[in-house]
């Protein structure tokens, strides 16, 4: 057992990743205590409700985001100069997209979320794919505080929707980056920006199918099911996005190491142990948990139980596709979300009609599963190739 842990002391890597690690669960104990409170305080129909319309502006996020976060990671990583035209092309293409929610929505705190959210995520892959570990965890932390008191804020001013308002507004203090990025040659990183435009646009459609991929069920199952449903839900992904912050926080750091071609191998084993026990955690603890704290929730322990699962395939999941992406093979984690989004639509439509809940949270699994056995085939045939 002391082996064992000096092995696990003595992984490459593991102090980044505790600075990452640490800021996602300081950063998200705050917002995710804050979404667990606005779930009580608004009933499972009205945080359904938020659900939904956060899903439009995320799906609308990811169509502005040109060049998607993978490209950022990783050309940062590789210190090939891409960052400014990218920057430029996702605010105006962020500027448009907004536009476009508000006239279809009338509702212009969304549009706010599509430019903010798009110019934040930016700038966090790059400091991801510039190691810069330390400055990412501290703007992770203030995004998050920034959330949670203008929300609230706009909440008690404008209702359920000052929400979405008061998230999309603690993204603009992060647009410093794009300013910084103006100083630099965009003709230069416009020439290398076409040079690379085949990882570019398949990384695009990466980051639209994996939003999607997460987003895609808020906007069946509302008119389906109906908002209440879509609460439980909503609440469940809530939870199991606390419970990834681990395995995401090593994805981050592995996919910046992979592409600079470091060994991964102990950081991933390492990683996987720590998702089985989660997972464990998620199916068997949180539900006792939530029905106590949140009891107008009543089908949120039938979807944990099943859905908890999912941290193990997604994670080993993640592990592959750091691989391929560092070999800038981007169409296969396209491939993989469109595999996800397909079985899990399918389900809804089937399983979810026919077993209701437990067919939702059946899909959602199954189609994790087979998602991942895809980036595995393709990660084996890598090591052959």
């Amino acid at each position: 057992m002391k082996k064992l842990f000096s092995n696990i002391f003595a992984i490459k890597g593991l102090k980044s990743i505790s600075s990452m690690a640490s800021a996602n669960i300081i950063g998200n104990l705050i917002s995710g205590l804050f979404w667990l409170y606005l779930a009580n305080l608004l009933g499972a129909e009205s945080y359904g409700e938020i659900s939904y319309f956060l899903a439009i502006g995320s799906i609308a996020s990811a169509v502005s985001l040109i060049g998607g976060t993978y490209s950022m990671i990783v050309f940062s990583a590789k210190k090939v100069n891409i960052q400014p035209v990218i920057y430029l092309i996702s605010f105006i293409s962020s500027i448009i997209s907004a536009l476009v929610v508000f006239i279809i929505s009338e509702n212009y705190a969304i549009s706010i979320y599509v430019i903010g959210y798009t110019i934040f995520n930016l700038a966090l892959n790059e400091y991801v794919g510039l190691k810069l570990y330390k400055i990412w965890s501290r703007n992770y932390i203030i995004q998050k505080i920034l959330f949670v008191a203008l929300a609230y804020i706009f909440y008690l001013i404008l209702g359920p929707h000052g929400i979405i308002l008061g998230l999309g507004l603690s993204f603009f203090p992060f647009f410093q980056r794009i300013f910084f990025h103006s100083k630099q040659s965009f003709s230069s990183s416009y020439d290398v920006f076409k040079s690379k435009i085949g990882f570019v646009l398949n990384s695009q459609a990466i980051d639209f199918s994996g939003i999607l991929k997460s987003q895609i069920s808020n906007l069946i199952i509302a008119p389906m099911f109906g908002f209440a449903l879509l609460g439980n839900y909503f609440l469940t992904i809530q939870i199991l996005s606390f419970l990834a912050i681990i395995p995401g926080s090593i994805f981050r750091f592995t996919l910046s190491e992979d592409s600079s071609g470091e060994q991964t191998k102990n950081v991933k084993f390492f990683g996987l142990i720590i998702t089985v026990c989660l997972a464990i955690f998620g199916a068997f603890i949180t539900p006792l948990i939530v029905e106590v704290v949140f009891p107008e929730y009543t089908e949120f322990s039938e979807l944990m139980q099943i859905m908890s699962f999912t941290l193990i395939p997604a994670n080993l999941g993640l592990m592959f596709l750091s691989k391929i992406l560092a070999k800038e093979k981007s169409k296969h984690a396209l491939i993989s979300n469109i595999v996800f989004i397909g079985f899990f639509v399918i389900g809804i439509f089937t399983l979810g009609e026919k077993f209701g809940i437990s067919g939702i949270a059946s899909s959602f699994l199954l189609a994790s599963c087979l998602s991942t056995l895809y980036l595995g085939i393709i990660s084996k045939k890598m090591n052959f190739d």
